[in-house]
Protein backbone atom coordinates (compact mmCIF):
# COMPACT_ATOMS: atom_id res chain seq x y z
CA UNK A 1 0.00 0.00 0.00
CA UNK A 2 1.07 3.39 -1.12
CA UNK A 3 0.02 7.19 -0.66
CA UNK A 4 0.25 8.73 -3.85
CA UNK A 5 -1.63 11.99 -3.59
CA UNK A 6 -2.31 14.59 -0.54
CA UNK A 7 -4.26 18.10 -0.55
CA UNK A 8 -5.88 20.96 1.82
CA UNK A 9 -9.00 22.66 1.20
CA UNK A 10 -7.27 25.57 2.34
CA UNK A 11 -5.43 26.34 -1.22
CA UNK A 12 -7.39 24.22 -3.01
CA UNK A 13 -4.27 22.06 -4.10
CA UNK A 14 -3.92 18.70 -4.33
CA UNK A 15 -0.34 17.39 -4.80
CA UNK A 16 1.06 14.15 -6.57
CA UNK A 17 3.17 12.35 -4.36
CA UNK A 18 5.57 9.35 -5.98
CA UNK A 19 4.24 6.48 -4.58
CA UNK A 20 5.26 7.15 -0.61
CA UNK A 21 5.08 3.09 1.27
CA UNK A 22 2.06 3.90 3.83
CA UNK A 23 4.43 2.40 6.27
CA UNK A 24 6.53 5.42 5.99
CA UNK A 25 3.36 8.13 5.91
CA UNK A 26 2.67 9.33 9.27
CA UNK A 27 0.21 11.76 8.85
CA UNK A 28 -2.73 9.45 8.81
CA UNK A 29 -3.41 6.52 10.92
CA UNK A 30 -2.49 2.94 9.31
CA UNK A 31 -4.43 0.64 11.31
CA UNK A 32 -7.81 2.38 10.19
CA UNK A 33 -6.44 2.75 6.20
CA UNK A 34 -6.01 -1.50 6.87
CA UNK A 35 -9.16 -2.06 8.53
CA UNK A 36 -11.46 0.07 6.08
CA UNK A 37 -9.50 -2.15 3.37
CA UNK A 38 -10.24 -5.20 5.05
CA UNK A 39 -14.49 -4.51 5.39
CA UNK A 40 -14.75 -2.59 2.26
CA UNK A 41 -17.19 -0.13 4.23
CA UNK A 42 -16.57 3.32 4.84
CA UNK A 43 -15.76 4.34 8.38
CA UNK A 44 -16.53 7.84 9.98
CA UNK A 45 -14.87 9.18 13.49
CA UNK A 46 -15.24 11.31 15.92
CA UNK A 47 -11.58 11.89 17.28
CA UNK A 48 -13.14 12.98 20.62
CA UNK A 49 -16.17 11.15 20.76
CA UNK A 50 -15.77 8.02 19.02
CA UNK A 51 -17.21 4.73 18.94
CA UNK A 52 -15.22 1.87 21.42
CA UNK A 53 -14.80 -0.15 18.89
CA UNK A 54 -12.64 2.57 16.73
CA UNK A 55 -11.14 4.03 20.12
CA UNK A 56 -7.51 2.59 18.58
CA UNK A 57 -7.94 4.43 15.22
CA UNK A 58 -7.91 7.70 17.11
CA UNK A 59 -5.14 7.00 19.13
CA UNK A 60 -3.10 6.72 15.72
CA UNK A 61 -4.54 10.44 14.88
CA UNK A 62 -1.10 12.27 15.58
CA UNK A 63 -2.50 15.89 14.35
CA UNK A 64 -4.26 17.19 17.51
CA UNK A 65 -6.17 19.72 15.50
CA UNK A 66 -8.13 17.08 14.20
CA UNK A 67 -11.84 16.83 15.33
CA UNK A 68 -13.40 14.34 12.58
CA UNK A 69 -12.48 11.71 9.66
CA UNK A 70 -14.05 10.26 7.10
CA UNK A 71 -12.11 7.45 5.48
CA UNK A 72 -13.96 5.56 2.55
CA UNK A 73 -12.88 2.12 -0.08
CA UNK A 74 -12.78 2.47 -3.53
CA UNK A 75 -13.96 -1.10 -4.83
CA UNK A 76 -13.72 -2.54 -7.87
CA UNK A 77 -15.10 -5.76 -9.02
CA UNK A 78 -15.61 -7.10 -4.75
CA UNK A 79 -11.79 -6.00 -4.49
CA UNK A 80 -10.43 -2.48 -2.57
CA UNK A 81 -8.37 -1.00 -5.05
CA UNK A 82 -7.74 2.24 -2.60
CA UNK A 83 -8.89 4.11 -0.11
CA UNK A 84 -10.22 7.83 0.11
CA UNK A 85 -9.14 9.69 3.58
CA UNK A 86 -10.57 12.78 4.86
CA UNK A 87 -9.97 14.50 7.91
CA UNK A 88 -11.58 18.08 9.35
CA UNK A 89 -9.74 20.55 12.11
CA UNK A 90 -13.43 22.30 12.90
CA UNK A 91 -16.09 20.49 13.73
CA UNK A 92 -16.59 17.08 14.92
CA UNK A 93 -19.49 16.45 13.19
CA UNK A 94 -18.34 17.28 9.86
CA UNK A 95 -18.81 13.70 8.17
CA UNK A 96 -22.38 11.48 8.10
CA UNK A 97 -23.86 9.14 7.32
CA UNK A 98 -24.89 10.93 3.52
CA UNK A 99 -21.94 12.26 3.03
CA UNK A 100 -20.17 8.70 3.42
CA UNK A 101 -23.23 7.23 0.72
CA UNK A 102 -21.89 10.39 -1.90
CA UNK A 103 -18.11 9.26 -1.38
CA UNK A 104 -19.10 5.33 -1.89
CA UNK A 105 -20.60 6.99 -5.11
CA UNK A 106 -17.65 9.14 -5.96
CA UNK A 107 -15.13 6.43 -5.01
CA UNK A 108 -17.36 4.37 -7.49
CA UNK A 109 -16.42 6.35 -10.34
CA UNK A 110 -12.83 6.74 -8.94
CA UNK A 111 -12.59 3.10 -9.63
CA UNK A 112 -13.79 3.15 -13.09
CA UNK A 113 -11.53 5.68 -14.11
CA UNK A 114 -8.61 3.94 -12.88
CA UNK A 115 -9.17 0.83 -14.35
CA UNK A 116 -9.89 2.66 -17.48
CA UNK A 117 -6.63 4.52 -16.74
CA UNK A 118 -5.35 1.08 -16.57
CA UNK A 119 -6.62 -0.63 -19.71
CA UNK A 120 -5.63 2.67 -21.44
CA UNK A 121 -1.97 2.35 -20.08
CA UNK A 122 -2.15 -1.05 -21.20
CA UNK A 123 -3.16 -0.77 -24.18
CA UNK A 124 -0.51 2.17 -24.78
CA UNK A 125 1.87 0.02 -23.93
CA UNK A 126 1.30 -2.87 -26.00
CA UNK A 127 0.87 -0.43 -29.44
CA UNK A 128 4.34 1.03 -28.45
CA UNK A 129 6.19 -2.59 -28.21
CA UNK A 130 4.42 -3.62 -31.20
CA UNK A 131 5.86 -0.14 -33.23
CA UNK A 132 9.04 -0.73 -31.26
CA UNK A 133 8.57 -4.56 -32.32
CA UNK A 134 7.80 -3.46 -35.79
CA UNK A 135 10.73 -1.33 -36.28
CA UNK A 136 13.43 -3.60 -34.78
CA UNK A 137 12.02 -6.20 -37.14
CA UNK A 138 12.15 -3.71 -39.87
CA UNK A 139 15.88 -2.71 -39.05
CA UNK A 140 16.65 -6.59 -38.49
CA UNK A 141 15.47 -7.20 -42.20
CA UNK A 142 17.33 -4.27 -43.52
CA UNK A 143 20.90 -5.55 -41.50
CA UNK A 144 20.35 -8.69 -43.47
CA UNK A 145 19.96 -7.59 -46.61
CA UNK A 146 22.82 -5.03 -45.51
CA UNK A 147 24.89 -8.19 -44.73
CA UNK A 148 23.87 -10.21 -48.07
CA UNK A 149 24.58 -7.54 -50.24
CA UNK A 150 27.71 -6.71 -48.24
CA UNK A 151 29.08 -10.26 -48.69
CA UNK A 152 27.98 -10.73 -52.17
CA UNK A 153 29.96 -7.54 -53.23
CA UNK A 154 32.73 -8.54 -51.28
CA UNK A 155 32.81 -12.16 -53.15
CA UNK A 156 33.74 -9.91 -56.10
CA UNK A 157 37.31 -8.89 -55.62
CA UNK A 158 37.76 -11.95 -53.47
CA UNK A 159 37.06 -14.17 -56.36
CA UNK A 160 39.21 -11.92 -58.59
CA UNK A 161 42.26 -12.23 -56.13
CA UNK A 162 41.44 -16.05 -55.77
CA UNK A 163 41.38 -16.28 -59.66
CA UNK A 164 44.84 -14.46 -60.12
CA UNK A 165 46.21 -16.35 -57.66
CA UNK A 166 45.94 -19.84 -58.75
CA UNK A 167 46.41 -17.65 -62.75
CA UNK A 168 49.76 -16.65 -61.13
CA UNK A 169 50.32 -20.10 -59.98
CA UNK A 170 50.41 -21.24 -64.02
CA UNK A 171 52.41 -18.16 -65.07
CA UNK A 172 55.54 -19.33 -62.47
CA UNK A 173 55.10 -22.53 -63.61
CA UNK A 174 55.16 -21.46 -67.37
CA UNK A 175 58.11 -19.10 -66.56
CA UNK A 176 60.20 -21.97 -65.08
CA UNK A 177 59.96 -24.20 -67.98
CA UNK A 178 60.75 -20.96 -70.38
CA UNK A 179 63.86 -20.97 -68.03
CA UNK A 180 64.93 -24.26 -67.96
CA UNK A 181 64.86 -24.75 -71.54
CA UNK A 182 66.18 -22.57 -75.08
CA UNK A 183 64.39 -19.28 -73.80
CA UNK A 184 61.54 -17.96 -76.03
CA UNK A 185 62.07 -14.43 -76.03
CA UNK A 186 58.28 -14.01 -77.36
CA UNK A 187 56.76 -16.59 -75.21
CA UNK A 188 58.76 -15.25 -72.28
CA UNK A 189 57.50 -11.75 -72.97
CA UNK A 190 53.64 -13.24 -73.61
CA UNK A 191 54.02 -14.84 -70.24
CA UNK A 192 55.36 -11.26 -68.46
CA UNK A 193 53.14 -8.95 -69.60
CA UNK A 194 50.44 -11.56 -68.18
CA UNK A 195 52.04 -11.64 -65.44
CA UNK A 196 52.10 -7.85 -65.11
CA UNK A 197 48.20 -7.57 -66.16
CA UNK A 198 47.33 -10.29 -63.16
CA UNK A 199 49.05 -7.91 -60.77
CA UNK A 200 47.49 -5.14 -61.84
CA UNK A 201 44.09 -7.01 -61.50
CA UNK A 202 44.36 -8.28 -58.32
CA UNK A 203 46.09 -4.87 -57.00
CA UNK A 204 42.64 -3.07 -58.14
CA UNK A 205 40.49 -5.57 -56.91
CA UNK A 206 42.51 -5.36 -53.32
CA UNK A 207 41.64 -1.97 -53.34
CA UNK A 208 38.13 -2.17 -54.27
CA UNK A 209 38.00 -4.78 -51.23
CA UNK A 210 39.58 -2.42 -49.02
CA UNK A 211 37.37 0.50 -50.14
CA UNK A 212 34.03 -1.79 -49.43
CA UNK A 213 35.34 -2.19 -45.89
CA UNK A 214 36.82 0.98 -45.22
CA UNK A 215 33.03 2.52 -45.84
CA UNK A 216 31.75 -0.23 -43.05
CA UNK A 217 33.96 1.05 -40.63
CA UNK A 218 33.26 5.00 -41.70
CA UNK A 219 29.44 4.37 -41.37
CA UNK A 220 29.91 2.90 -37.83
CA UNK A 221 32.19 5.16 -36.71
CA UNK A 222 29.93 7.98 -37.73
CA UNK A 223 26.62 6.44 -36.09
CA UNK A 224 28.78 5.87 -33.10
CA UNK A 225 29.87 9.49 -33.47
CA UNK A 226 33.63 9.08 -32.91
CA UNK A 227 34.71 10.48 -36.16
CA UNK A 228 37.41 13.29 -35.08
CA UNK A 229 38.20 15.26 -38.13
CA UNK A 230 41.74 17.19 -39.10
CA UNK A 231 42.34 20.24 -38.84
CA UNK A 232 45.01 21.42 -40.79
CA UNK A 233 45.69 24.13 -43.43
CA UNK A 234 45.00 22.47 -47.60
CA UNK A 235 44.17 23.81 -50.87
CA UNK A 236 40.42 23.05 -51.46
CA UNK A 237 41.10 23.15 -55.50
CA UNK A 238 44.01 20.51 -54.82
CA UNK A 239 41.56 18.03 -53.33
CA UNK A 240 39.22 18.45 -56.36
CA UNK A 241 41.78 17.45 -58.64
CA UNK A 242 42.67 14.91 -56.86
CA UNK A 243 39.63 13.56 -56.89
CA UNK A 244 39.12 13.86 -60.58
CA UNK A 245 42.52 12.51 -61.75
CA UNK A 246 41.44 9.27 -59.42
CA UNK A 247 39.39 8.74 -61.92
CA UNK A 248 40.72 9.62 -65.11
CA UNK A 249 41.41 6.03 -65.95
CA UNK A 250 37.92 5.06 -65.96
CA UNK A 251 36.43 8.15 -67.40
CA UNK A 252 38.40 7.49 -70.73
CA UNK A 253 37.64 3.75 -70.66
CA UNK A 254 33.83 4.95 -70.62
CA UNK A 255 34.60 7.24 -72.99
CA UNK A 256 33.25 10.39 -70.28
CA UNK A 257 34.09 13.94 -69.70
CA UNK A 258 35.33 14.44 -66.24
CA UNK A 259 36.62 18.21 -65.44
CA UNK A 260 36.13 20.95 -63.48
CA UNK A 261 34.92 24.37 -62.99
CA UNK A 262 36.84 26.07 -60.27
CA UNK A 263 38.41 29.60 -59.47
CA UNK A 264 41.86 30.32 -60.40
CA UNK A 265 44.43 30.33 -57.72
CA UNK A 266 44.41 28.76 -54.31
CA UNK A 267 41.15 28.09 -52.06
CA UNK A 268 43.56 27.26 -48.66
CA UNK A 269 41.16 26.96 -45.35
CA UNK A 270 41.96 24.99 -42.50
CA UNK A 271 39.81 21.81 -42.12
CA UNK A 272 40.11 17.87 -43.22
CA UNK A 273 41.09 17.21 -46.77
CA UNK A 274 41.14 13.42 -46.46
CA UNK A 275 37.51 13.43 -45.45
CA UNK A 276 36.73 16.10 -47.75
CA UNK A 277 37.75 14.35 -51.15
CA UNK A 278 36.42 10.89 -49.42
CA UNK A 279 33.25 12.85 -49.95
CA UNK A 280 33.90 13.69 -53.67
CA UNK A 281 34.76 10.50 -54.71
CA UNK A 282 31.73 8.57 -53.31
CA UNK A 283 29.61 11.19 -55.53
CA UNK A 284 32.20 10.75 -58.25
CA UNK A 285 31.94 7.06 -57.71
CA UNK A 286 28.10 7.13 -58.14
CA UNK A 287 27.85 9.16 -60.58
CA UNK A 288 30.11 7.08 -62.29
CA UNK A 289 28.31 3.54 -61.92
CA UNK A 290 25.00 5.10 -63.32
CA UNK A 291 26.19 6.28 -66.88
CA UNK A 292 24.87 3.70 -69.17
CA UNK A 293 26.34 5.59 -72.77
CA UNK A 294 29.71 7.40 -74.11
CA UNK A 295 29.93 11.14 -74.46
CA UNK A 296 28.48 12.16 -71.46
CA UNK A 297 29.94 14.96 -69.16
CA UNK A 298 30.33 15.39 -65.22
CA UNK A 299 31.77 18.82 -64.45
CA UNK A 300 32.60 19.70 -60.87
CA UNK A 301 32.14 23.00 -59.76
CA UNK A 302 33.06 25.02 -56.45
CA UNK A 303 32.66 28.66 -54.96
CA UNK A 304 34.02 30.24 -51.35
CA UNK A 305 30.60 31.73 -49.68
CA UNK A 306 31.75 33.71 -46.30
CA UNK A 307 30.53 32.59 -43.00
CA UNK A 308 29.81 35.10 -40.35
CA UNK A 309 30.91 33.76 -36.73
CA UNK A 310 27.96 34.32 -34.29
CA UNK A 311 29.92 34.13 -31.26
CA UNK A 312 32.40 36.46 -32.20
CA UNK A 313 30.47 38.30 -34.95
CA UNK A 314 34.01 38.45 -37.71
CA UNK A 315 34.55 36.80 -40.61
CA UNK A 316 36.40 34.15 -39.86
CA UNK A 317 34.94 31.01 -41.38
CA UNK A 318 34.55 30.43 -44.92
CA UNK A 319 31.54 28.28 -46.49
CA UNK A 320 32.44 26.18 -49.50
CA UNK A 321 29.42 25.31 -51.90
CA UNK A 322 30.53 22.64 -54.68
CA UNK A 323 27.74 21.53 -56.94
CA UNK A 324 28.67 18.22 -59.47
CA UNK A 325 27.01 18.74 -62.69
CA UNK A 326 25.99 15.74 -64.51
CA UNK A 327 24.72 16.19 -68.29
CA UNK A 328 24.24 14.12 -71.60
CA UNK A 329 21.54 11.51 -72.31
CA UNK A 330 22.97 7.96 -70.95
CA UNK A 331 22.29 8.35 -67.33
CA UNK A 332 20.11 6.48 -65.56
CA UNK A 333 18.65 8.77 -63.35
CA UNK A 334 15.72 7.23 -61.57
CA UNK A 335 17.91 4.64 -60.16
CA UNK A 336 20.29 7.17 -58.79
CA UNK A 337 17.68 9.41 -57.54
CA UNK A 338 16.40 6.39 -55.65
CA UNK A 339 19.67 5.81 -54.58
CA UNK A 340 20.06 8.95 -52.84
CA UNK A 341 16.61 8.52 -51.26
CA UNK A 342 17.40 5.19 -49.94
CA UNK A 343 21.07 6.31 -48.27
CA UNK A 344 18.59 8.40 -46.03
CA UNK A 345 17.86 5.28 -44.00
CA UNK A 346 19.42 4.39 -40.87
CA UNK A 347 20.29 0.67 -42.39
CA UNK A 348 20.61 1.39 -46.84
CA UNK A 349 19.89 -1.90 -48.46
CA UNK A 350 22.96 -1.64 -50.95
CA UNK A 351 26.89 -1.06 -49.65
CA UNK A 352 28.43 0.50 -52.50
CA UNK A 353 26.28 3.32 -53.97
CA UNK A 354 23.81 3.67 -51.38
CA UNK A 355 26.61 3.54 -48.40
CA UNK A 356 28.45 6.00 -50.14
CA UNK A 357 25.79 8.68 -50.23
CA UNK A 358 25.12 8.03 -46.64
CA UNK A 359 28.71 8.22 -46.10
CA UNK A 360 28.58 11.20 -47.97
CA UNK A 361 25.79 13.33 -46.18
CA UNK A 362 26.70 12.12 -42.96
CA UNK A 363 30.33 13.92 -43.30
CA UNK A 364 28.87 16.98 -44.41
CA UNK A 365 26.83 17.45 -42.22
CA UNK A 366 29.31 16.79 -39.50
CA UNK A 367 31.50 19.52 -41.23
CA UNK A 368 28.69 21.87 -41.00
CA UNK A 369 27.22 21.78 -44.15
CA UNK A 370 24.43 19.78 -46.36
CA UNK A 371 23.72 17.53 -49.25
CA UNK A 372 21.05 17.45 -51.62
CA UNK A 373 20.01 17.27 -55.24
CA UNK A 374 18.11 18.72 -57.37
CA UNK A 375 16.80 16.97 -61.09
CA UNK A 376 16.65 20.01 -63.47
CA UNK A 377 16.12 18.18 -66.92
CA UNK A 378 15.85 15.19 -68.63
CA UNK A 379 19.72 15.68 -69.67
CA UNK A 380 20.93 17.27 -66.56
CA UNK A 381 21.28 16.58 -62.96
CA UNK A 382 23.09 18.44 -60.36
CA UNK A 383 24.22 17.47 -56.79
CA UNK A 384 25.47 20.07 -54.19
CA UNK A 385 26.95 19.67 -51.08
CA UNK A 386 28.45 22.63 -48.65
CA UNK A 387 31.27 22.04 -46.07
CA UNK A 388 32.32 24.78 -43.50
CA UNK A 389 35.95 25.59 -43.00
CA UNK A 390 38.24 28.22 -40.59
CA UNK A 391 40.12 30.55 -42.47
CA UNK A 392 43.61 29.61 -42.89
CA UNK A 393 45.20 32.56 -39.95
CA UNK A 394 47.05 35.47 -41.45
CA UNK A 395 50.97 35.36 -41.31
CA UNK A 396 51.72 37.66 -38.07
CA UNK A 397 53.76 41.03 -39.23
CA UNK A 398 57.05 40.61 -37.27
CA UNK A 399 57.83 36.81 -38.69
CA UNK A 400 60.80 37.24 -41.55
CA UNK A 401 61.15 34.85 -44.31
CA UNK A 402 62.99 32.70 -42.40
CA UNK A 403 60.89 31.70 -39.85
CA UNK A 404 57.56 31.67 -41.96
CA UNK A 405 57.36 28.19 -42.46
CA UNK A 406 53.28 27.83 -42.95
CA UNK A 407 52.59 24.36 -43.70
CA UNK A 408 49.73 23.08 -46.39
CA UNK A 409 48.11 19.58 -46.58
CA UNK A 410 47.46 17.64 -49.89
CA UNK A 411 45.76 14.75 -50.39
CA UNK A 412 47.89 12.26 -51.80
CA UNK A 413 46.42 10.53 -54.88
CA UNK A 414 47.68 7.06 -54.43
CA UNK A 415 46.80 6.37 -50.24
CA UNK A 416 44.03 9.07 -49.68
CA UNK A 417 46.45 9.87 -46.84
CA UNK A 418 47.84 13.34 -45.96
CA UNK A 419 51.34 14.60 -46.55
CA UNK A 420 52.71 17.80 -45.69
CA UNK A 421 54.60 20.46 -48.21
CA UNK A 422 56.49 23.04 -46.47
CA UNK A 423 58.25 26.09 -47.83
CA UNK A 424 61.96 25.58 -46.12
CA UNK A 425 63.11 25.09 -49.08
CA UNK A 426 64.26 21.20 -48.40
CA UNK A 427 64.62 19.02 -50.63
CA UNK A 428 63.59 16.14 -48.61
CA UNK A 429 60.08 15.41 -51.21
CA UNK A 430 63.22 14.72 -54.22
CA UNK A 431 64.64 12.23 -51.83
CA UNK A 432 64.34 8.71 -53.69
CA UNK A 433 62.17 6.20 -51.19
CA UNK A 434 63.65 3.85 -48.71
CA UNK A 435 66.95 6.42 -48.52
CA UNK A 436 66.10 7.61 -44.80
CA UNK A 437 65.28 4.23 -43.52
CA UNK A 438 68.17 2.45 -45.64
CA UNK A 439 69.86 -0.06 -43.23
CA UNK A 440 67.80 1.03 -40.42
CA UNK A 441 66.05 -1.99 -38.01
CA UNK A 442 62.60 -2.56 -37.68
CA UNK A 443 61.07 -5.61 -35.43
CA UNK A 444 57.73 -6.67 -36.59
CA UNK A 445 55.93 -8.37 -33.49
CA UNK A 446 53.20 -10.52 -35.26
CA UNK A 447 51.64 -14.56 -34.47
CA UNK A 448 50.51 -14.54 -37.87
CA UNK A 449 52.79 -16.24 -40.33
CA UNK A 450 51.73 -14.21 -43.31
CA UNK A 451 51.57 -11.38 -41.72
CA UNK A 452 55.33 -11.10 -40.48
CA UNK A 453 56.01 -12.33 -44.22
CA UNK A 454 53.99 -9.35 -45.89
CA UNK A 455 55.54 -6.34 -43.25
CA UNK A 456 58.34 -7.99 -43.43
CA UNK A 457 58.53 -7.85 -47.54
CA UNK A 458 57.53 -4.42 -47.25
CA UNK A 459 60.09 -2.74 -45.00
CA UNK A 460 62.90 -4.56 -46.90
CA UNK A 461 61.75 -4.11 -50.07
CA UNK A 462 60.19 -0.68 -49.29
CA UNK A 463 62.76 0.84 -47.53
CA UNK A 464 65.91 -1.28 -47.35
CA UNK A 465 65.23 -2.52 -43.22
CA UNK A 466 66.93 -4.75 -41.72
CA UNK A 467 63.78 -7.01 -39.82
CA UNK A 468 63.83 -9.06 -36.93
CA UNK A 469 60.33 -11.40 -35.96
CA UNK A 470 58.61 -11.45 -32.68
CA UNK A 471 55.54 -13.96 -32.26
CA UNK A 472 53.80 -11.89 -29.20
CA UNK A 473 54.36 -9.40 -27.07
CA UNK A 474 56.30 -11.05 -24.72
CA UNK A 475 59.19 -12.39 -26.76
CA UNK A 476 58.70 -8.79 -28.43
CA UNK A 477 59.48 -6.95 -24.95
CA UNK A 478 62.55 -9.67 -24.42
CA UNK A 479 64.19 -8.37 -27.95
CA UNK A 480 63.78 -4.75 -27.29
CA UNK A 481 65.54 -4.95 -23.84
CA UNK A 482 68.64 -6.73 -25.35
CA UNK A 483 68.78 -5.13 -28.80
CA UNK A 484 68.66 -2.12 -30.59
CA UNK A 485 65.52 -0.89 -33.06
CA UNK A 486 64.63 1.73 -35.18
CA UNK A 487 61.01 0.89 -35.20
CA UNK A 488 58.82 -1.69 -33.94
CA UNK A 489 55.55 -2.93 -36.01
CA UNK A 490 53.35 -4.05 -33.19
CA UNK A 491 49.75 -6.15 -33.51
CA UNK A 492 47.22 -5.96 -30.86
CA UNK A 493 45.71 -9.36 -30.64
CA UNK A 494 48.25 -11.76 -29.88
CA UNK A 495 48.06 -14.76 -27.16
CA UNK A 496 50.28 -14.37 -24.22
CA UNK A 497 51.04 -11.03 -24.32
CA UNK A 498 48.82 -8.63 -26.74
CA UNK A 499 50.11 -5.20 -28.44
CA UNK A 500 48.88 -3.16 -25.63
CA UNK A 501 50.31 -4.91 -22.40
CA UNK A 502 53.89 -5.15 -24.41
CA UNK A 503 54.03 -1.45 -25.28
CA UNK A 504 53.30 -0.13 -21.84
CA UNK A 505 56.18 -2.85 -20.28
CA UNK A 506 58.47 -1.08 -23.66
CA UNK A 507 57.78 2.48 -21.85
CA UNK A 508 58.33 1.73 -18.76
CA UNK A 509 61.45 -0.47 -18.81
CA UNK A 510 62.53 3.34 -21.15
CA UNK A 511 61.96 5.35 -18.31
CA UNK A 512 63.79 2.78 -16.00
CA UNK A 513 66.42 3.13 -17.88
CA UNK A 514 66.07 7.01 -18.29
CA UNK A 515 65.78 6.47 -21.98
CA UNK A 516 66.24 10.03 -24.06
CA UNK A 517 64.47 8.12 -27.09
CA UNK A 518 61.07 6.57 -26.86
CA UNK A 519 61.09 4.26 -28.93
CA UNK A 520 58.80 4.59 -32.26
CA UNK A 521 55.85 1.67 -32.11
CA UNK A 522 53.00 1.47 -34.77
CA UNK A 523 49.97 -0.30 -33.77
CA UNK A 524 48.65 -2.65 -36.51
CA UNK A 525 45.23 -3.83 -36.00
CA UNK A 526 41.49 -4.71 -37.69
CA UNK A 527 39.97 -2.70 -35.04
CA UNK A 528 39.08 0.76 -36.29
CA UNK A 529 38.04 1.92 -32.73
CA UNK A 530 41.16 1.00 -30.98
CA UNK A 531 43.35 3.71 -31.91
CA UNK A 532 43.14 6.26 -28.58
CA UNK A 533 43.66 3.39 -26.74
CA UNK A 534 46.81 2.53 -28.29
CA UNK A 535 47.39 6.65 -28.10
CA UNK A 536 47.23 6.26 -24.31
CA UNK A 537 49.43 2.90 -24.28
CA UNK A 538 52.25 5.20 -25.80
CA UNK A 539 52.01 3.95 -29.76
CA UNK A 540 52.75 6.71 -31.85
CA UNK A 541 51.24 5.19 -35.23
CA UNK A 542 48.49 3.16 -36.11
CA UNK A 543 47.50 1.29 -39.20
CA UNK A 544 44.18 -0.29 -39.57
CA UNK A 545 44.26 -3.76 -41.56
CA UNK A 546 43.66 -4.45 -44.36
CA UNK A 547 46.61 -1.89 -45.52
CA UNK A 548 48.28 -0.99 -49.01
CA UNK A 549 52.42 -0.60 -48.30
CA UNK A 550 51.99 2.95 -48.81
CA UNK A 551 50.30 3.52 -45.97
CA UNK A 552 52.47 1.35 -44.12
CA UNK A 553 55.78 3.18 -45.29
CA UNK A 554 54.73 6.33 -44.74
CA UNK A 555 54.10 6.07 -41.68
CA UNK A 556 56.86 4.16 -41.17
CA UNK A 557 59.35 7.37 -42.88
CA UNK A 558 57.44 10.12 -40.52
CA UNK A 559 58.44 8.42 -37.04
CA UNK A 560 62.11 6.56 -37.78
CA UNK A 561 63.76 9.78 -37.90
CA UNK A 562 61.70 11.50 -34.56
Amino acid sequence: MTVVAEGSIDNMQVASLRAVPLSKYNNIPRGLVHYVMRIKEPVILQVNNCQEAHAQFSKEIINPRVRSVMCCPVVRSNMCKGVLYLENEVNEDAFSVRHAEIMSILTNQISMALENARISNVLESTRRMRSTTYQLEQTQKKLEEFIDILCHELRNPLAIICGNNDYMNDLIVQIQQLTSTTLDETKYNQVHEEAIDVLGTTMLASEQLKDMIDNVLTVSMLENKSVKLQHSAFDVLDVIRQAILQFKDKATEKNLTLEESTPSGELCVMGDAKRLKEILVNILTCCIKFNVSDKNKITVFCNEKDAIDVNSGNSNRSTIEFKIQVSGAGWDKDQMIATMIDSNESVPSSTSAKLGFKISRQLCELMGGSLQYENTSKDYMEIFFSVVFDLVPAPSTHNTDDDATSTVSTVSDDSNALSTNSNTGSTDGNRPRGSITNGKRALVVDDDPINQKILSRILRTRGGLYVDIASDGLEAVDMVSNNFYDIVMMDMEMPIMGGLEATAKIRLMESERKESRALPIIAVSGNADAKEKTRKAGMQGYVIKPYMANEIFSVVERLINV
